[in-house]
């Protein structure tokens, strides 16, 4: 459902679907060119003029019959960082300028041109539908995609951002949002044929489009930590694999990443 405004996609899902759980089916969306109060991670502001950008909100039941385990969920927003990858090229990107930065960013020639958000949600089912044997409660995962279409150099909110239009493609709001549903429909069919089990096929995938693989970083960590590494693997649940001077391995599963300098002296 495209609406004209909205103040937050994902919080619209989530309203949505905590009002009546039951309407709500994997791939269902709601996207605006509008979005008033968008968050990111961290609670970061996420917010562009009207008409420049598109968020998206794709909703997904975890834990039922038939539908995504919980314990693969967190896989769900790199899902839709995937499809996007192939929703820039299939728009006139070369293959080799779209790529994915851990944990939740697309790049298009090096600059961040859309972040991913996914929130879970669990609502209580009502007393009467526990008495008749159904699930006592019902869980989704919002994903929410925010796409920079049209904005200037002007509107960029930081300099290592970029637009679709910056980047010479030329597609609209609305194109944009048929060409991505399009791609995750099809990919969400692949992992479903996979049993759910992301790491058949969508770690594969996902590896040969992340940037930060061979690369020098410096995983900035939830609890003020720091570890400064090679990105040498994506690991089975979806966590960086960063090996440090001393031989050491690092899990980094959630964090901020940091691209140094490579030995080339150049910037990844």
């Amino acid at each position: 459902m495209m609406l004209e405004s909205c103040p937050s996609t994902n919080a619209y899902v989530g309203e949505q679907f905590r009002a009546d759980p039951a309407s709500w089916n994997t791939l269902d969306w709601v996207a605006t060119g509008d979005q008033t109060s968008g968050t990111g991670r961290l609670g970061r502001a996420w917010v562009a003029p009207h008409g420049t950008s598109l968020a998206l909100s794709v909703f997904f039941r975890v834990d039922e019959p038939g539908e995504i385990p919980s314990h693969e969920a967190a896989w769900l927003s790199v899902l839709c960082a995937l499809s996007l990858t192939r929703t820039i090229e299939e728009l006139g990107a070369a293959s080799d300028a779209v790529r994915l930065k851990w944990p939740n960013d697309v790049l298009l020639n090096g600059k961040k041109v859309a972040g991913i958000l996914a929130q879970f949600h669990s609502v209580l089912n009502p007393a009467e539908a526990v008495a008749s044997g159904e699930r006592e409660a019902s869980s989704g995962v919002v994903v929410g995609i925010g796409t920079n279409i049209s904005l200037t150099h002007e509107q960029l909110p930081v300099r290592t951002a970029t637009s679709l239009a910056l980047e010479g493609i030329e597609a609209d709001i609305d194109r944009v949002c048929e060409v991505f549903l399009s791609h995750i429909r099809s990919d969400f069919e692949k992992l479903k044929a996979s049993g759910y089990r992301t790491s058949v096929w969508l770690r594969g995938a996902v590896k040969e489009k992340l940037s930060s693989l061979g690369l020098d970083v410096r995983a900035e960590l939830p609890n003020g930590r720091h570890v400064i590494g090679e990105c040498v693997d994506l690991d089975p649940d979806g966590a960086l694999i960063v090996e440090t001077a001393d031989g050491q391995s690092h899990r980094i599963s959630a964090g901020d990443i940091v691209h140094l300098r490579r030995s080339d002296g150049a910037y990844a």
